[in-house]
């Protein structure tokens, strides 16, 4: 983990990996999707949702609709959350281990974005079993996925603020060292 979090190298691919799928694989999927939503927003990007919403969102797709949504579910967003989870984990370790070396556990902050993946997964699959099933479905799977959503996304903020945090520490702290620097030479 010291040698992976040591490299900048990392950090830049997991970022142009991102910059990949969110500038092109995710609009794209997106753009598929539009003609079937009628304004409409997709679940994964709402807070939460009820069972009479998607039961609607279903049926304002039709069946095209729902196949294309099912397709991006088991292609592009099967992909998306490792590569946000890795960016953020590997961007949150390699700032918090370069400015606090000392500190040891600190990379343990870290983890926060593989629960918002593992969140973002239950939601995917659950979306995925409610396409197959519609329209026999639970209002139990709906509340999974539902709270599956609300999951993810509390824990891709608190991912965000960690990792903004990690990230002003270090610019704080080299900024710190260079005045002394300047100081001392002077």
């Amino acid at each position: 983990m010291n040698k992976y979090l040591s490299s900048p190298w990392p950090l830049l691919f997991w970022f142009a990996f991102y910059a990949l799928m969110g500038f092109y694989f995710m609009p794209s999927a997106m753009e598929r999707m539009l003609p079937f939503l009628q304004g409409q927003s997709i679940p994964d990007l709402e807070a939460g949702y009820t069972y009479e919403h998607i039961m609607g969102l279903m049926d304002l797709m039709g069946l095209d609709g729902r196949e294309t949504y099912r397709s991006i579910l088991l292609v592009e967003d099967l992909i998306y959350p490792i590569v946000y989870a890795m960016l953020m984990a590997t961007g949150t370790g390699y700032f918090l281990t370069r400015t606090f070396p000392t500190i040891r556990l600190l990379w343990l902050l870290s983890i926060f974005p593989f629960f918002a993946m593992i969140a973002d997964y239950i939601e995917n699959f659950s979306m995925v079993y409610i396409i197959a099933n519609y329209p026999e479905v639970s209002p139990k799977i709906i509340d999974l996925a539902s709270s599956a959503t609300t999951i993810k996304w509390g824990f891709v903020f608190l991912s965000l603020l960690v990792l903004a945090a990690a990230l002003l520490a270090h610019l704080f702290m080299r900024y710190v060292l260079m005045r002394k620097k300047t100081r001392n030479s002077e």
